[in-house]
């Protein structure tokens, strides 16, 4: 048995950046000379100070633990540089550990395998990745056999390398075998290494390296040069006289000299009583173990990508998108904080103009649970206005056309009247248009708000306001979240929801609407010329059929006619949203793909800069780029973390991580200072990129696919919840939520 040196294992370490290895490298080459200590074939660096009593303590510059108690000699170089290199791992007296680096190979490796079985003698290979993957076959019988530790992924020298190329070097070569041989190994050596002391000294950053990653640096005691000896000629075998640990070489060229070395070299040493072990036996704990993780495979899935041009590409573009977006953002951000203090001060400027009579339009199919709860709530408030309220039954199954007309019964005269139509189900733009297109709409504003929308005593006063200036041809409310559920997941999604209306409605639609280009105008809370939408568009008038998005293509078609489209930060309505996943999915679904329709539709905008302005130059460019995010960018962003992680250089994820949160944390900020009201959006940006990134990789990949297809996209009805919402729903129903601040 061989007498196992007791040795401190490697511990986990504090400092794991992949750049700190060179930064200690640095500071150990400003020493004059680098102090060599110990005794022994395994090579670390330890840092060194005194402790509590004066005495020289070598610690591990990672984990900061200390290691062992330096001797006076040690004690008196290792002091004044504060670093050193120390040896560990002694020889047994009579002992040989034959050590084989660069293979596995083809020709020569299994010759070599077979003289030690032969002569009953282990030996310890040290691998380089790139030849365990041409050679699969063969490694797994190697490591069924032998002891086999890293020898880097393509041979370089790791001291000429960054700190984030040297651990790459180490770590893919660690998947790689784990994941053909499903064997696991913290054994290393360094390539182009030696144990003379200005080799030791040079190869510094390669422990340190090895170090970080829990590695234990293997070197030798005596090296043959076996790979200088070309075939037929012999290489002269050395008396033993001592233990050796001898380093030779079974790949990167012809190796027959190294064979007849081999054999000669361990019937020497069996001759006079050596014992041959592998190097693993002179450590304490287990160097090597089985099995893989999902890790390992993704890392070789990820192994042919590395150094390619796509990677550099994608690497490229990746930074580049992110230098695009946050200059986007900053733009957005001061755009948004301009419009929103130009609004703000015309508010207190101007007068509450208001037409005589205003029409509130509602399309509704199945809408039994909610429909009597919005019709109560937008007749229970006085307006300085006269009202008629329009729902279209749009064929309903349930007993949404009996509540209707119980209803229309009970609102039928006053100020206030309820006009129910009932039709054949035809879906939500043919029922907005059959009051339009029988011309039973009689207001000049037409407000038209989802079936499950509630509006609060300011909301249809402050849409209908801006038509005073005869250009304005629709206006865009503010969407809040009604329904906030039950569960904590309920409330996620929800919250999320929110977040999102708030930014692209406190922001985005805020910076858009300082440019006069507003593009998005919201069904569930909107308000509209009559005029503009009845008799001044071709055929009959009325919201285009041809799109999932027609309030967006509506206002498209407002914009081509000359009409301006205005937001009202203070024109709130509360409306229900998706508690579930898959319903979530769906509805976001129909979403983007209605707006993919309305780019395509009005893409001749983009060609008319002079006409139309930001909203070509630079708003719907930007709703372009939006689709092009979530199919490049999001997945090139996360195969870019993969490629990270993989390798072991967390670095660029942090950054990524960091980067967008700010952004999105700054973002909500300013959506929080445009909308004058506090919310939990900023802290929505720590669960953001887990939610949001995946749908929307999802959204835009279903959409493209159905755009390239052909196929159609289900209108995809959201449930509805009415008084099961949760508490947001039973407030504004009792009235407690009932004002809308105005600056």
């Amino acid at each position: 048995m061989v007498d196992r040196e007791v040795v401190t294992p490697p511990l986990l370490p504090l400092h794991s950046d992949s750049a700190y290895p060179t930064r200690v490298a640095t500071e150990m080459a400003k020493c004059p000379q680098i102090p060599i200590v110990g005794d022994g074939i395994f090579q670390r660096v330890l840092g060194v100070r005194l402790d509590k009593d004066g005495h020289a303590m070598g610690f591990d510059p990672f984990s900061d633990q200390a290691v062992r108690t330096l001797t006076s000699l040690e004690s008196r170089t290792a002091n004044q540089c504060g670093y050193a290199v120390d040896l560990y791992g002694r020889l047994p007296d009579k002992t040989v550990a034959l050590i084989y680096d660069d293979g596995p190979s083809a020709t020569w490796t299994p010759q070599l395998l077979s003289i030690l079985q032969q002569l009953h003698v282990p030996a310890s290979f040290f691998t380089i990745g790139d030849n365990v993957i041409a050679n699969q076959d063969l490694f797994r019988y190697l490591t069924q056999h032998e002891v086999v530790g890293n020898h880097t992924l393509h041979h370089p020298d790791v001291n000429k390398l960054s700190g984030e190329q040297a651990r790459q070097e180490l770590l893919m070569t660690d998947h790689a075998m784990a994941a053909i041989g499903q064997y696991q190994t913290k054994m290393f050596r360094q390539p182009y290494g030696g144990d003379d002391p200005d080799s030791l000294r040079r190869d510094v950053l390669a422990i340190l390296v090895a170090q970080q990653l829990g590695k234990v640096t293997v070197g030798d005691t005596l090296d043959p040069a076996d790979f200088k000896y070309p075939a037929g000629t012999a290489i002269p075998v050395p008396e033993l006289t001592k233990s050796e640990a001898v380093a030779l070489h079974d790949g990167g060229g012809d190796r027959s000299a190294m064979l007849n070395f081999t054999a000669k070299f361990i019937q020497q040493g069996q001759a006079k009583g050596y014992r041959f072990i592998t190097v693993d036996q002179l450590l304490p704990n287990s160097m090597v173990s089985h099995g893989r993780t999902a890790f390992d495979t993704i890392g070789y899935a990820l192994l042919w990508l590395q150094g390619s041009l796509l990677v550099h590409l994608a690497s490229q573009l990746f930074w580049w998108c992110t230098v695009v977006i946050a200059c986007l953002t900053a733009a957005t951000i001061l755009l948004a904080l301009v419009g929103n203090w130009r609004q703000r001060r015309r508010y207190r400027q101007q007068t509450q103009w208001h037409p005589d009579l205003v029409t509130v339009l509602i399309a509704a199919f199945k809408e039994e649970k909610v429909i009597e709860r919005t019709i109560r709530q937008i007749f229970q408030w006085d307006y300085p206005f006269a009202l008629q309220l329009v729902v279209v039954n749009d064929g309903s199954p349930d007993g949404t056309g009996a509540i209707l007309d119980r209803l229309a019964s009970e609102y039928s005269s006053g100020h206030k009247q309820l006009l129910v139509v009932h039709q054949a189900n035809s879906g939500k733009g043919g029922a907005l248009n059959n009051p339009i297109h029988s011309r039973r709409i009689k207001g000049s504003v037409t407000v038209t708000i989802d079936a499950d929308t509630l509006v609060d005593r300011h909301t249809i006063p402050n849409l209908v306001r801006h038509f005073e200036d005869p250009m304005v041809g629709a206006v865009a409310g503010r969407i809040k979240v009604l329904n906030y559920g039950h569960t904590p997941w309920s409330w996620l999604l929800a919250t999320w929801q929110q977040a999102e209306y708030n930014l692209g409605i406190g922001l985005t639609r805020m910076a858009q609407a300082t440019l006069d280009a507003v593009m998005i105008v919201p069904g569930a809370c909107s308000a509209w010329r009559t005029r503009a939408v009845t008799d001044e568009l071709p055929g009959l008038g009325g919201f285009p059929l041809n799109t999932m998005a027609e309030d967006a293509d509506l206002g498209m078609v407002l914009r081509w006619r000359g009409y301006k489209i205005v937001q009202d930060l203070d024109a709130v309505a509360y409306t229900e949203v998706p508690m579930t996943w898959r319903a979530l999915k769906k509805q976001q679904l129909r979403w983007t793909f209605g707006i993919y329709q309305v780019l395509y539709k009005h893409s001749r905008i983009l060609t008319r800069p002079m006409r139309f302005g930001p909203l070509a130059y630079l708003v719907m460019p930007y709703a372009l780029l939006g689709t092009l995010i979530p199919t490049v960018v999001l997945p090139v962003n996360y195969l870019l973390c993969a490629l990270a992680l993989a390798t072991g250089n967390w670095r660029p994820v942090v950054i990524i991580l960091i980067t967008f949160t700010a952004l999105r944390v700054i973002m909500s900020v300013v959506a929080m200072i445009t909308l004058r009201e506090w919310s939990w959006d900023p802290l929505t940006a720590v669960f953001y990129r887990f939610l949001n990134d995946p749908l929307q990789i999802y959204l835009a990949v279903s959409s493209m696919f159905s755009v390239i297809t052909g196929r159609a996209v289900a209108w995809g009805k959201v449930p509805r919840y009415g008084d099961d919402a949760g508490r947001m729903t039973r407030q504004i129903v009792q009235g407690e939520i009932t004002e809308q601040v105005h600056v």
